[in-house]
């Protein structure tokens, strides 16, 4: 039997392990798909700082950033592309006239060249491991988009560290339809990894309107998608900032909401895939909702002309058969009494 030299031996296998190892770290690291994130900008200067350096914190690096300078009249492009440079991160700056924030994200999406995106709203922060977490859980599982959870901060609010230890859910279409009529999940537009071809091939672009434009862009997504994941972390914080489109909403901008969200409801009447739950009951409830936001933003003149206009009558005395007590009880109030439902809800906390 012929001899082994035991040092050799073992010191060959080591080097084979570490060599075998760095191979395969190299092929992993050169499979991991590529991350778009588009970044909508339009005069945001006291805030873009926060926004811009919690994406160049990012763990996962394999990602191109994308600017859209939506008509911006101030630095906030300027002080971006400076952050990405002194960083050494590639990205592209694309300029348009001032045409609002859905068109700028459909202008990222057209440009974007990565196997999955991001929208992030220049003022909004992402947890540094968000695309790591969110890639993660994309990459190992047959979903076609990751929505983690978010937390609504100020702006000087601090951002605590919090733990990675994270659960996933993975559901499939119809319970993703049902949960986010139900309010049980909260699916934000940004902050979300959506595979790339799947907005792509079904031309998913955002609505060119002012307001509400994510929530219609989210059930145009849910209607084509068959499997999604929730991540029970927070990984996306939402700056609440005077100023915002949020906040300085008006009648009219709201008022051009309704006809396109009817056109989302009739997609999803005449597409079998879709629960009756959420063919019957999705327009109510978003105008619930939209009702809700509106006594608001609005005074007590321009209230009356949103009510008439959403058919809010028509639409509570649907809801009166809605799965919720609760949401039974609010539409009860809103049938009867629409200025009490105002004066309900005039002061009451509101949020995205």
């Amino acid at each position: 039997m012929p001899s082994i030299d035991l040092p050799f031996f073992v010191l060959s296998t080591f080097f084979r392990v570490v060599f075998l190892t760095m191979v395969k770290t190299g092929h992993e690291k050169h499979n991991s798909p590529l991350v778009s994130i588009v970044v909508p900008i339009y005069n945001v200067e006291p805030y873009i700082r926060n926004s811009m350096f919690s994406v160049v914190n990012q763990t996962y690096k394999k990602i191109e950033i994308i600017l859209v300078d939506d008509g911006c009249q101030d630095n906030s492009v300027a002080i971006a592309s400076e952050i990405f440079k002194a960083a050494g991160m590639t990205f592209v700056t694309i300029k348009q006239q001032n045409m609002g924030m859905a068109m700028a994200r459909n202008t990222g999406l057209l440009h974007a060249n990565g196997q999955w995106i991001l929208f992030l709203d220049s003022d909004d922060i992402l947890h540094k491991e968000a695309i790591e977490k969110m890639i993660d859980v994309a990459s190992n599982n047959d979903v076609d988009f990751v929505f983690p959870d978010f937390e609504t901060i100020e702006f000087d609010d601090e951002i605590k560290p919090l733990p990675i230890d994270y659960q996933t859910y993975i559901q499939p279409k119809r319970e993703l339809m049902i949960d986010f009529l139900l309010r049980k999940i909260i699916i934000l537009a940004p902050g979300t990894l959506f595979k790339t071809v799947i907005l792509k091939e079904n031309k998913l672009f955002f609505k060119n309107i002012r307001f509400s434009e994510d929530r219609c862009f989210v059930w145009d997504m849910l209607r084509v998608i068959n499997h999604g994941a929730n991540i029970k972390g927070v990984l996306y914080y939402y700056v609440i900032r005077s100023g915002s489109i949020m906040r300085s909403t008006k009648l009219k901008s709201i008022l051009e909401i309704y006809p396109t969200m009817k056109e989302v409801q009739l997609k999803m009447q005449n597409d079998p895939s879709v629960p009756n739950i959420v063919k019957k009951f999705l327009l109510p409830r978003w105008v619930l909702g939209i009702l809700r936001s509106g006594s608001r933003l609005l005074d007590k003149r321009d209230f009356p002309i949103l009510i008439q206009e959403f058919e809010a009558r028509k639409n509570a005395k649907i809801l009166l058969f809605f799965p919720d007590i609760r949401i039974k009880l609010v539409a009860l109030v809103l049938f009867f009494s629409p200025r009490l439902y105002y004066k309900i809800f005039k002061n009451h906390y509101f949020s995205r």
